[in-house]
C-alpha cells in the first residue's frame, strides 16, 4: 500500500470531542410478579429464567419502540427507550397490564 501525502502524526491525540447523550433516554422500572407476562405480550425475544436470566440485558421493540431491556432482579425490569418515546411505551405497558389482569 502506497501513502500519499505527509506521514500521519503517531503522536498522543491533541483533539477530543464528546457528547452527552444522557437526557435522550428514558428509564422505566417494571417490578412485581406479572411484569414478565406483561412484557411478553409485546416483547419478541424469550424472557424465560434460562433465556433471560437476572443480569441479562437485550435490544427489541415494543410497540415499534425501539427499547432495551435489563433484568435486574427475579421480578424486576428496567426499560430504556429514547425520551421522544416515553409516553407511547408507557402507553403499550398500560394497554398489556390491562390485558394481564
Amino acid at each position: 500500500a502506497y501513502l500519499l501525502g505527509p506521514p500521519p502524526d503517531t503522536g498522543p491525540a491533541t483533539m477530543f470531542y464528546a457528547l452527552d447523550q444522557s437526557g435522550f433516554w428514558a428509564m422505566l422500572d417494571l417490578t412485581g410478579a406479572g411484569g414478565r407476562a406483561v412484557l411478553e405480550r409485546s416483547w419478541r425475544p424469550d424472557l424465560g429464567n434460562r433465556a433471560f436470566p437476572v443480569g441479562a440485558v437485550a435490544r427489541s421493540l415494543i410497540a415499534q419502540i425501539p427499547t432495551m431491556l435489563l433484568r435486574r432482579a427475579e421480578q424486576d425490569y428496567r426499560l430504556i427507550a429514547p425520551r421522544s418515546y416515553a409516553g407511547s411505551l408507557v402507553h403499550a405497558l398500560e394497554t398489556s397490564l390491562a390485558s394481564v389482569l
